[in-house]
């Protein structure tokens, strides 16, 4: 698997965990729905900036760290 499709992974269950959607997401981190959308489909490139940002919002653990 590549790190772009881990990535999405990662953010698609810390969601569900969560219990938050793209515009909740986006509101905590930053950007908007559309922004977190493109994150999902891999048209955005995940910057290590951004992967921080969702794991504080989202209280999870870096991709990676829980594997």
């Amino acid at each position: 698997m590549n790190e772009r499709s881990r990535n999405t992974r990662w953010l698609q269950s810390g969601m569900d965990q969560a219990g938050v959607g793209q515009a909740e997401l986006g509101r905590r981190i930053g950007l908007t729905r559309v922004q977190v959308n493109r994150l999902l489909s891999g048209k955005r490139l995940w910057s290590p900036e951004i992967i921080d940002r969702i794991s504080l919002a989202l209280r999870i653990p870096m991709p990676g760290e829980a594997e």
